[in-house]
């Protein structure tokens, strides 16, 4: 099964080059028009699209997934619509896009992780947000 991948509009396309060398599906948000879109209106294109969202902007990417999860509890939405996996990666002056690619990689392999928002920094590697 081929993991689908969208980048936000922040992550750069030389990322998505080293993702489809190791055999990932990947749109950047540039080609689909998206540039500027609301990061809730990104959050919408991995779901409809169903794709993992990788960006390097966790505190609005944290505030969607919370949202996310909190009106569907507010509203009492059961069960709780679930969104792809959501993976936030720092940038290429922290992590190299050659190293990024090989952590997401690493994380793909590792477990579904469906509904669920990760992010990965130094020296820690990746961990869950809540």
């Amino acid at each position: 099964m081929v993991i689908r991948i969208y980048l936000d509009e922040n992550v750069s396309p030389v990322l998505a080059t080293f993702l489809r060398l190791l055999g990932y599906d990947v749109v950047p948000t540039a080609e689909l028009g998206n540039n500027g879109a609301t990061d809730v209106a990104q959050l919408l294109t991995a779901v409809r699209l169903d794709r993992v969202m990788v960006s390097h902007d966790l505190g609005h990417v944290g505030l969607v997934h919370e949202a996310w999860h909190a009106y569907a509890r507010r509203w009492g939405v059961a069960p709780a619509p679930s969104h792809p996996w959501l993976l936030v990666i720092p940038d290429s002056r922290i992590l190299s896009n050659l190293d990024a690619a090989q952590e997401i990689h690493q994380r793909i392999g590792a477990t579904a992780d469906e509904g669920r928002l990760r992010s990965w920094r130094r020296p820690d590697g990746w961990r869950e947000v809540v």
